[in-house]
């Protein structure tokens, strides 16, 4: 992908995520080095680099790391793990029928955070724990969806070796 960080302010980023890219001096660097997963998103999703059952990936892992301090806080509540259930199934079998049932998949995850954020909001090593929690996304983001300003290799047949 060929852009530069003044293409990104034509994009309308937030103030601080520009100012990062800025910082960076490449989008390529500030994609390998961001450690804001909502930035990644919003980028992925203004470029059109991710698509839909990448993003469906995205959400049932992030909202998976989470689900137990949903589910310790609620523990009556089993909705964010069967919404968690149903996007793995949508995932592996991408029918109509699986695909209503999967669209809660992102709703579970703002939920699940939401709880965890507020389960975890009084405690002391929370921050570092939430830090650690944004590298590993942005870590997970950048394991499914590669680098966009990286050149892709182009698949020769050599490289096909029969089954």
């Amino acid at each position: 992908m060929k852009m530069t960080i003044d293409d990104l302010a034509a994009m309308s980023p937030c103030a601080d995520g520009l100012a990062f890219a800025r910082k960076c001096g490449s989008l390529k660097r500030a994609w390998a080095t961001c450690r804001e997963p909502s930035w990644l998103f919003w980028f992925a999703q203004r470029t059109k680099i991710i698509d839909k059952p990448q993003a469906i990936e995205l959400a049932v892992a992030f909202a998976e790391r989470v689900l137990p301090l949903y589910e310790r806080k609620y523990p009556d509540d089993l909705r964010p793990r069967k919404a968690l259930e149903a996007a793995k199934k949508w995932l592996k079998a991408p029918t109509e029928e699986n695909r209503t049932a999967a669209a809660s998949a992102d709703a579970c995850a703002a939920t699940a955070y939401a709880v965890a954020d507020a389960a975890n909001a009084d405690d002391a090593a929370y921050a570092a724990a939430k830090n650690e929690e944004k590298k590993w996304q942005c870590d997970k983001i950048r394991e499914v969806l590669g680098n966009p300003f990286l050149p892709r290799r182009k698949v020769s047949e050599s490289d096909i070796r029969p089954a």
